[in-house]
């Protein structure tokens, strides 16, 4: 029987759709929670991660902490229900899923 062997370069793109997979679903749990903090110990158990792992997960394919993405769901709906500009600062899985050009992930900025 012969044996394939990959590199780490042929395993990336694998890897990285199934990363982004995870952190759609937990972009998903957090979007269902509407507003209630979800634990960094719950999201690690849907991901099958440790926490930090998680976290590091999250950061890196979205540009910001599930912390921040959370803050930014509840200041949208806080917007939308308070009859304010309907521009959600909740980062877009679109720009998770299509990152700009020349670059290896999307990053959203914050406005102050």
């Amino acid at each position: 029987m012969q044996t394939v062997q990959t590199t780490p370069q042929q395993d990336r793109p694998e890897q990285e759709s199934r990363a982004v997979e995870q952190v759609e679903r937990l972009c998903a749990q957090l979007e269902a929670a509407e507003g209630v903090p979800v634990p960094l110990q719950e999201l690690a158990r849907t991901a099958g991660l440790s926490p930090w792992a998680t976290h590091r997960l999250f950061k890196r394919v979205t540009g910001i902490t599930p912390r921040d993405y959370a803050q930014a769901l509840r200041e949208g709906a806080c917007a939308a229900n308070c009859g304010a500009a309907a521009t959600s600062r909740a980062p877009s899985m679109k720009r998770v899923m299509d990152p700009p050009a020349g670059s290896t992930k999307a990053r959203t900025t914050r406005s102050a």
